[in-house]
Formats: structure tokens, C-alpha cells, sequence
């Protein structure tokens, strides 16, 4: 698979992770989905978006993110079991 070195950024658009990023992958308004034989080696971080790890591996902590209108547009964790799974972004994005 293809390696690349992170940290890896994208907005507006889900990044697919295939092969392996050596860092960080962080998608803005966007999810991070790590497929089979995919490798974060840091941590995958989705603002406005969802962290999906299906068959892959991060290393280090995935972290989903969203902007509460209740509290004035600051950034809160977000429980992933509340989150539908077949949410994605529209937009583009980047594969690794």
C-alpha cells in the first residue's frame, strides 16, 4: 500500500485512508474513514464529521468532534454511538 507522511488534513470531504499515514489525519467538516489494511500511525481526528475505523488501525486516539450551536459554535466531543454510521461528507477528499 502506499505510505505517506502526516499529518494529513482535508476539508469539506472525507478522507479515505487505503494505505498507511505516518501522523495524523484530521478532516474538517468531513469524516476519516480508515478502511481495511489502512494505518494511522498517529491520531484521526474528524471535526464535524466521523472517525470510521473498519478493518484498519489507529494508532493513536480517534477523536470525532462537533461544533454545538448551544454553546455558541465551540467544539465538543461527540459520542459516536450517536452518530449514524453511513453519514459522509459531500465535497472532496483525500486517499491515501
Amino acid at each position: 500500500g502506499t505510505k505517506v507522511d502526516g499529518p494529513v488534513a482535508a476539508s469539506d470531504g472525507t478522507v479515505d485512508v487505503y494505505g498507511t499515514v505516518n501522523g495524523d489525519v484530521v478532516a474538517f467538516r468531513g469524516d476519516v474513514v480508515v478502511h481495511e489494511r489502512g494505518e494511522v500511525t498517529g491520531n484521526a481526528i474528524a471535526i464535524g464529521g466521523a472517525v470510521h475505523v473498519r478493518g484498519g488501525r489507529v494508532g493513536g486516539q480517534t477523536l470525532t468532534l462537533s461544533a454545538d450551536p448551544q454553546t455558541g459554535g465551540t467544539i465538543v466531543p461527540v459520542d459516536p454511538s450517536s452518530r449514524g454510521m453511513n453519514q459522509r461528507a459531500r465535497g472532496g477528499g483525500w486517499r491515501s
